[in-house]
């Protein structure tokens, strides 16, 4: 049996969440899968009866750090990981045929993660979230300009304009290797976890994607952007009702995270 397990981390979002458990418990499911939804509650409030197991420890663990624990809870009470583990937003959602479309992929066995095609609000590609890795010059301005409220607002420009050609774009329908995937919705395989990959990750909101992907590499282990299967993401549903000052320095310490632990003595 295939086991693909859905990690939805809720932060004060019990309707999206409820709404998020539905659509993927109602997905299209290939001969020889089976599915399982867990939400990890991070603001512990979430209700019984939303529709799914939840896991929680009293913490808020931040968006990957809440999916590490569901999957923790998953693989101890299985004994090992399951075929695949979709990290995913409770604002993303996967075509009915997402799974069926997966597995017929030609999905070699040094792919760690399949990025999806993602299109924001309809019409914004978000994969490639990064084709190539970024240079060591830019990940340090980033620890840079992530300290001033003025230089944020640069950043925020420049990903609009990004946002912009994107939808410009012819869209993309074959599968090929990238860097890193969005992190809206993530499939990861066991080969992932059996090789020494982790979802531990000392930042706490932003910067997941550059995480993985490093992971990823680090393992000589491929990002396989898959644009036949299909999601579309609403955005925004936790992290938009936050304040920019909490947003910037959450940036900031995921900034000062990934050049510590991948670029500053990068090869």
């Amino acid at each position: 049996m295939t086991a693909v397990v859905f990690a939805l981390v809720h932060y004060r979002n019990t309707a999206a969440i409820q709404a998020a458990v539905a659509r993927l418990c109602a997905l299209r499911v290939p001969a020889g899968w089976a599915v399982d939804v867990i939400v990890a509650d991070n603001s512990g409030d979430a209700p019984d009866g939303i529709g799914a197991p939840i896991v929680r420890d009293g913490t808020n663990r931040g968006y990957l750090g809440g999916a590490a624990m569901a999957f923790d809870q998953w693989k101890a009470a299985h004994g090992h990981a399951p075929a695949w583990f979709v990290v995913i937003n409770p604002d993303a959602e996967p075509s009915a045929d997402a799974l069926p479309v997966l597995a017929a992929a030609a999905v070699a066995d040094d792919v760690a993660i399949v990025a999806p095609s993602v299109l924001l609000g309809g019409n914004t590609p978000q994969n490639p979230f990064l084709s190539q890795r970024p240079s060591r010059a830019r990940m340090w301005i980033y620890t840079i300009a992530f300290r001033s409220a003025i230089l944020t607002r640069v950043l925020d420009v420049l990903l609009d304009l990004k946002r912009r050609r994107a939808r410009m774009s012819t869209p993309a329908t074959e599968p090929r290797a990238i860097y890193a995937p969005h992190g809206s919705i993530v499939f990861i395989r066991s080969a992932f976890f059996e090789r020494g990959g982790t979802l531990a990750y000392r930042g706490f909101m932003f910067g997941e994607e550059i995480h993985l992907g490093e992971q990823a590499r680090r393992l000589g282990m491929q990002v396989l952007f898959v644009p036949a299967v299909k999601v579309v993401h609403d955005g925004g549903s936790t992290t938009g009702r936050v304040d920019s000052t909490s947003r910037r320095e959450w940036h900031r310490v995921s900034a000062d995270v990934l050049w510590e632990d991948y670029f500053r003595a990068s090869d």
